[in-house]
């Protein structure tokens, strides 16, 4: 295995400028720059109803220069295409309003963020966007975890875009949004860098799928797991259900629980909690991490890994989609800036 991009020491405790993440709820939806359109606008159309909520929040002011919507290829049955067809639709139209190219949709497999990144960075280059500093808004609320990572290892360190990232919370999870798990693979870009020799610990960011949780175990047959739940203040009693839904995995003689859970909307709380982690646990072992919580953790992921790009991170695709169950309505939007990546001193962690 290969580490894509290394890091100097002294970016492992980098000084604290100030460039740190910043997180906020918002109840509309500006430019990036007061004043100034964005570059690229990227968002993925679903079947779910929250893929709309961020592009019905746009301020009067909002403009971009260029917009992209992603759609996934497949059947997901007859009405629910249907919906995630209707979705596109309106996509287009609300794009439509306040874009000043014609919204472009991009079609991909869910299972393959190597194409999609191809198709991506194509347009882009032929629409001339900047390659550094370009401002772009990525609603990842409906994108899968693998997308959301690979689009913000390149579009993030890469392009050195000044990035944001939109995610609206849906109203309700189901008990099991997804059954069963077709294959387990690592992640492009986050491959990690093991040393032979070392025991592997995976780090579970639990959630709902106990199957895909369970697989990945299953798959990795790691020396130790730690096991992370996630606290939802919209949500109090989730943290039960993960529990009930994971006992299969908790009566396992080598799985440990954190101490602290992790928060569901917060990479600023998150990702020092997994960097004491991996500090911990890396001397001994190669690391593993497997995200399976709420999709705004994939921003944490991102974050601490850049840290430790060692840590290797997979992730398990589902066989099936529950549509009919998936999430339900739309709460809030929470707003993510990252500052433009800048050589040793990213990130500030």
């Amino acid at each position: 295995m290969t580490v894509l991009g290394s890091k100097s020491k002294s970016s492992r405790n980098p000084p604290d400028t100030g460039q740190r993440v910043s997180e906020a709820v918002v109840d509309k939806v500006g430019t990036i720059e007061p004043g100034v359109p964005d570059d690229v606008f990227l968002c993925c159309s679903s079947f779910e109803t929250r893929t709309l909520n961020a592009i019905r929040r746009f301020d009067e002011g909002y403009r971009t220069r260029r917009s992209f919507f992603v759609v996934y290829r497949g059947d997901l049955g007859n009405d629910e295409s249907y919906v995630r067809d209707r979705h596109s639709e309106m996509i287009y139209r609300e794009l439509s309003d306040v874009s000043d190219t014609e919204p472009v949709p991009l079609f991909c497999e869910r299972s393959n963020p190597l194409e999609l990144l191809d198709v991506l960075q194509a347009e882009m280059r032929s629409n001339c966007v900047p390659a550094a500093g370009a401002r772009i808004t990525l609603d990842i609320s409906t994108f899968t975890k693998q997308h959301c990572l690979v689009l913000l290892r390149v579009l993030h360190r890469a392009w050195q875009t000044r990035l944001r990232l939109l995610y609206t919370v849906p109203l309700k999870y189901p008990d099991r949004p997804t059954r069963g798990v077709s294959h387990v693979e690592t992640i492009p870009y986050f491959a990690g860098l093991w040393k032979p020799g070392n025991k592997l610990l995976l780090v579970v960011l639990l959630g709902l799928e106990h199957d895909r949780a369970m697989a990945i175990v299953d798959r990795l047959e790691p020396h130790d797991v730690l096991a992370a739940l996630s606290v939802n203040p919209y949500d109090p009693g989730i943290g039960e259900r993960v529990v009930k839904l994971n006992q299969f995995l908790f009566r396992r003689p080598n799985v440990d629980r954190c101490p602290n859970p992790l928060q569901g909307y917060s990479p600023s709380q998150n990702v020092p909690q997994l960097l004491k982690v991996f500090q911990k646990w890396r001397p001994t072992h190669n690391i593993c991490l497997a995200p399976l919580g709420p999709k705004s953790q994939t921003l944490s992921v991102y974050l601490a890994t850049s840290v430790y790009p060692e840590v290797q991170v997979v992730y398990a695709t589902a066989a099936r989609y529950d549509t009919a169950y998936y999430s339900r309505g739309s709460r809030l939007v929470y707003e993510y800036r990252l500052p433009v990546m800048k050589g040793a001193g990213w990130p500030p962690y």
